[in-house]
């Protein structure tokens, strides 16, 4: 009887035995694929740590690098560097960011992606959506490096990839499908830190971004393939590429370059070699932390950059040289000069609205480079505003208006100047522009067709706008303020008065190319 006791005890222990190392196998294996992560980074000037899974991307089965860059959790999403996943990641996607307007462009795969810096809204092909967590600025504490992290199913969905957790493997799977997806199911993790705040703001300086094109697909080592720059400078080691933001900051004739951190004792000693007629200066901006290289010129130039894996390589010369259309846009009046005013609507306000709504779709067109005489309520003399135009021989010129008369008053008309019937080299003239510019205006309106009026000094209507431009140019009014139902329909629809100059902008240009 002992001797069967001592033999069900061993068998007892020997099944226990068994059953215990292939649950520990499994526990070890489930470590190893699922390894846990501990992230330090800096927003808005607070440390915060997220501690969890470590998170793999791949794209149509390629793994995407992001070792330095990892993936972070807030609020429960996964939210991963726009530029490694999307733009480096899937080589199919171009991405810029505008420091001035703090909008991300992704575009891709027959989509445009507009976000904003600490927004939830996003703009996909032109329809609003919402995003789960804010697009945001945050600087890893390991790697030093400052990216903007997006909750990545939702820009995956809006660019056209699908979307599929792997939890096996801890792997985002993306692959380049028509599958869209608007909000994303939270990520089975926690954070260390959850508390809130918004993230740094960029620099804000200048008034619009340059895209660094195509440096995503450049080699690391070499110079930029088949680009002929005029300047260059070095690059603090510290500072990845793709980080800089590019600024054309013509109304002061100059290029800005930003960057994190304060690098003016690096620049003290590399010294950018520049071109003839180029000064050179930089400043720390403590408040942004950020270092601002400023290249100044004595008239408005173009400007291109690229990077390689330590060098920044600036192409710049006339505009026309540069750029395959060059436009410059006017919105009237502005600052202490209101124009017309009726039924409690302001001109100056609509036409900035209007101009505005029109650079949206410019900013989204690489075949422009678009002037603005304005983009804030401020008034530009009328001398500046031709003098602008002429000074970057700009293709096209067109100032827009909002008209005012009697009560009873209404309809779109186009101005143009019969005596200084002026022709861009393409061969589009005054005339020519204010015929496609009415045609857009008008469908939009749906107002009453007062056609083309001509406009000069020998008539005593002369404006100086069209009377002092050396190529093609006009001026459109919209509508009448002073007519109480034509106002209260302009102020609703101003953004469709700019997708119309947009839209007669293209028409015009394609009918008569540049060839540039």
């Amino acid at each position: 009887m002992q001797q069967m006791k001592k033999t069900i005890l061993f068998l007892l222990f020997f099944t226990l035995i068994l059953g215990f190392f292939p649950q520990k196998m499994q526990i070890a294996d489930s470590v190893e694929a699922a390894s846990t992560i501990t992230v330090k980074y800096k927003a808005n000037g607070k440390q915060k740590t997220f501690k969890g899974n470590k998170r793999k991307v791949s794209i149509n089965s390629k793994t995407v690098s992001i070792n330095k860059t990892p993936i972070i959790v807030i609020n429960g999403y996964n939210m991963a560097p726009y530029y490694e996943v999307f733009v480096k990641g899937s080589g199919k996607i171009k991405g810029s960011y505008s420091s001035k307007s703090k909008k991300i462009i992704l575009s891709g795969n027959g989509h445009i992606v507009t976000l904003k810096l600490n927004s939830k809204t996003a703009y996909v092909d032109g329809r609003k959506k919402t995003l789960s967590v804010a697009p945001q600025f945050i600087t890893y504490t390991s790697s030093r490096k400052t990216r903007i992290v997006v909750p990545i199913k939702n820009i995956a969905g809006y660019l056209g990839f699908s979307y599929k957790w792997n939890g096996k493997t801890n792997t985002i799977e993306l692959k380049t499908s028509l599958v869209s997806a608007t909000t994303e199911q939270p990520a089975a993790t926690t954070t260390a830190d959850t508390s809130a705040g918004t993230t740094e703001n960029p620099d804000t300086f200048g008034m619009s971004s340059i895209e660094v094109p195509g440096a995503e697909n450049e080699d690391e080592t070499d110079e930029p393939d088949g680009f002929s720059y005029t300047m260059y400078l070095n690059r603090p080691s510290e500072i990845e590429k793709g980080i800089i933001v590019c600024t054309d900051d013509y109304q002061s004739r100059r290029l800005k370059i930003s960057m994190p951190g304060d690098q003016t004792g690096f620049y003290a000693q590399n010294k950018p070699r520049l071109a003839s007629g180029v000064s050179f200066s930089c400043k720390y901006d403590g408040g942004s932390n950020k270092t601002i290289l400023y290249f100044t010129t004595k008239t408005i130039k173009g400007f291109r950059v690229k990077e390689d894996s330590s060098s920044i390589y600036i192409k710049h010369g006339s505009p026309t040289s540069m750029f395959k259309n060059v436009i410059v846009l006017d919105a009237g009046h502005g600052g202490s000069d209101t124009g017309a005013t009726g039924n409690g609507y302001k001109e100056k306000n609509m036409t900035l609205a209007i101009v505005k709504a029109a650079k949206t779709y410019f900013d989204q067109n690489p075949d422009y480079k678009v002037y603005y005489t304005r983009l804030k309520d401020t008034y530009p003399s009328l001398s500046a505003r031709y003098k602008l135009a002429n000074e970057v021989k700009a293709d096209i010129f067109i100032s827009v208006h909002i008209n005012s008369a009697g009560k009873k008053a209404t309809g779109t008309e186009t101005l143009y100047n019969p005596d200084r019937n002026k022709k861009s080299p393409s061969g589009l003239s005054c005339y020519k522009l204010a015929s496609y510019t009415q045609k857009y205006v008008l469908a939009a309106t749906g107002f009453k067709n007062r056609g083309l009026k001509k406009r000069c000094y020998r008539l005593g209507n002369g404006l100086a706008v069209l009377s002092h431009n050396n190529r093609a140019a006009t001026l459109t009014e919209i509508g009448f303020i002073s007519n109480r139902s034509e106002a209260k329909k302009m102020n609703q629809k101003l953004s469709s008065y700019g997708k119309a100059i947009y839209d007669a902008v293209i028409a015009a240009s394609s009918d008569y190319k540049t060839n540039r």
